[in-house]
């Protein structure tokens, strides 16, 4: 699930057209309607075999994603550094000291509940994942080219 978090925040993400709402079913928008009921400035987006909603909820930009029968995936919110509980930023700044966060975003869905930090420094970006306040993990690194 996490991986799959991580690629639809990805591949969706520096994507600026949105899905004709006409692309989104009806199981789908029903759906979030019932789940976010509070919703504004909602735009769809589609990607493989998935919706993403980007939304503002109680003045905070919010991403919901959806299957194409209407189950929620999960949900997705960026975060700032100072966010993080402590325990996660003191691990960041012990083992990252030259690194420079470039995109921060907590999740939740059925099954758990974490966050994803992106770090970068002049020849490598690491990503990394948290589940809860468990410590970090690697979940990708790759040299820039």
């Amino acid at each position: 699930m996490i991986a799959l978090a991580i690629t639809m925040l990805g591949l969706t993400g520096s994507s600026d057209a949105a899905a004709p709402k006409s692309n989104v079913p009806l199981q789908v928008e029903t759906r979030f309607s019932q789940q976010f009921a509070e919703a504004m400035d909602v735009r769809w987006e589609e990607g493989t075999n998935f919706f993403k909603a980007t939304f503002e909820d109680w003045g905070r930009t919010l991403f919901a994603f959806y299957a194409d029968n209407g189950d929620l995936m999960g949900v997705a919110a960026n975060l700032s550094s100072p966010t993080l509980p402590e325990r996660l930023q003191a691990q960041i700044k012990r083992s990252y000291a030259g690194y420079w966060i470039t995109d921060l975003f907590g999740y939740h869905n059925q099954d758990e509940k974490g966050f994803v930090v992106t770090l970068e420094n002049a020849d490598k970006v690491v990503i990394l994942k948290a589940v809860g306040e468990g410590g970090w993990n690697v979940y990708k690194t790759s040299a820039k080219s």
